[in-house]
């Protein structure tokens, strides 16, 4: 019971901060959050030229790869967190489960497996989908062929 109490203070204390951290879409990660800032600062020097747009900053500075390989990036970068994310909060809800026997606990860590689930799920029917997309880009690619005694009627 003690355990429990602890980790809703903890859920207490540290969830606020992140979700305001989320919802105003503002970085969690103080390197992110550093660099936005020296941007900031470059921008506004007087006299000072913009010599290069700041990373994750789409502008004419920055190439469409680039752009996407950076949003590709961040796309990955949110999946791996929330796949941590369901792991973690399985872990923790079944392991405080079986360690106090509260009954409300292992149903969070039934419910939170299931999440999983479902989501390893979703991620494998998307790669699935990516494939296959990119083995019709690649089919779709051939040229038809130009040929007089070609017929496509197979006469």
């Amino acid at each position: 019971m003690v355990l429990v109490i602890l980790a809703v203070m903890w859920l207490v204390v540290l969830l606020p901060p992140f979700l305001r951290s989320v919802r105003d879409g503002r970085p969690s990660d103080s390197v992110t959050s550093f660099r936005r800032q020296l941007t900031v600062l470059e921008r506004t020097a007087p006299g000072t030229p913009v010599s290069r747009a700041p990373l994750g900053v789409s502008g004419p500075a920055v190439s469409t790869r680039a752009r996407l390989s950076y949003e590709r990036r961040r796309a990955q970068e949110r999946r791996r967190n929330l796949l941590f994310g369901l792991v973690g909060s399985s872990a923790v809800f079944t392991l405080l489960g079986l360690v106090t026997g509260a009954r409300l606990l292992l149903g969070l860590g039934g419910v939170s497996l299931l999440l999983l689930a479902g989501y390893v799920w979703l991620l494998l029917q998307w790669q699935a989908q990516r494939a296959r997309a990119m083995a019709v880009r690649a089919i779709g690619v051939l040229e038809p062929v130009d040929d007089p005694g070609f017929t496509r009627s197979g006469r």
